[in-house]
């Protein structure tokens, strides 16, 4: 709410008002991911993975959402660029195409995101046909040269899956 308070004291369209917070709120997520990520161990993605899961569905929505919700206000907000002649201000001209590609650009970087974590929890989630106490690793993916992927490695995997809609070295073993 504070993100939005700020971009509201911008001024201008609500549509910019939305894209610049979206922005913020995308920046933001990336950044305590990296700090969240930097120092990530396999003991650390284990333990992570070793708790509740209930919120999982709601967070993949609500990302879903705010990605969805600010592509929205991109196209409203180049939407009223009418007159290429107009002067620049904040919502006309290279200004709002530049915020526009920064929107997509952080929209994309924050959905593949929260998936290569999402890939991490599940591949160190404790395979459930194993039985209690010990069971091992869950896994599904084959990460070439490693028994054990770093949280960059899944991160990896899910640009690549992300740009290609396919898989490269890293192999899906398991749905």
């Amino acid at each position: 709410m504070p993100v939005f308070a700020a971009a509201h004291a911008l001024g201008g369209s609500f549509s910019l008002r939305l894209v610049v917070a979206g922005d913020a709120f995308f920046a933001a997520y990336l950044a305590l991911s990296a700090w969240a990520a930097i120092g990530a161990t396999t003991h650390d993605m284990r333990r992570a993975a070793s708790y509740e899961d209930e919120g999982v569905l709601a967070i993949l929505i609500l990302t879903f959402f705010a990605v969805s919700l600010c592509l929205a206000a991109i196209f409203a907000l180049l939407d009223q660029q009418h007159d290429p002649k107009a002067p620049l201000e904040p919502e006309t001209g290279p200004w709002t195409v530049a915020i526009a590609g920064a929107s997509v650009l952080l929209a994309w970087l924050t959905s593949h995101t929260v998936m290569a974590f999402r890939y991490a929890h599940l591949y160190y989630s404790a395979d459930d046909a194993s039985g209690p106490g010990g069971a091992p690793d869950a896994r599904g993916l084959d990460f070439p040269g490693t028994d054990e992927p770093q949280i960059w490695d899944f991160f990896y995997y899910s640009f690549v899956v992300g740009m290609t809609s396919q898989v490269s070295d890293v192999q899906a073993s398991s749905a």
